[in-house]
């Protein structure tokens, strides 16, 4: 369940990799539906990556209905996880449900751009 790679930091001692998954059915997603997707941090380093934050901005049409894990915070929209440590050649994987907010029933609301 690979994504495509959001960001990637260097440091002196490894790469730090974010990717998001997103079904295909959250390109064309309206207002009430449950939607789901996957954020993965993967680190490659000789040593453990300490002290790792990863923030994610919702879109403004969405709202949080669950994390796994939960979310060290939020505030509006910004949702961040902050991580002890990610070990070397280790996922952290991030499972994110969210409704689409109602606006108009006929509303289509295009969250990520789509997959090729």
């Amino acid at each position: 369940m690979a994504g495509n790679p959001l960001q990637s930091v260097l440091t002196p001692s490894g790469n730090l990799y974010i990717s998001l998954y997103s079904p295909s059915q959250l390109n064309d997603a309206v207002g009430g539906d449950s939607i789901m997707y996957t954020i993965t941090g993967s680190w490659v380093g000789d040593t453990a990556a300490p002290n790792v934050a990863i923030t994610n901005i919702l879109p403004p049409e969405v709202t949080l209905l669950s994390a796994n894990p939960p979310a060290s915070s939020q505030t509006g929209q910004t949702v961040q996880w902050m991580i002890d440590s990610i070990s070397s050649s280790q996922d952290y994987v991030i499972e994110i449900i969210g409704r689409v907010q109602l606006r108009s029933i006929m509303q289509t609301i295009r969250l990520f751009p789509p997959h090729r």
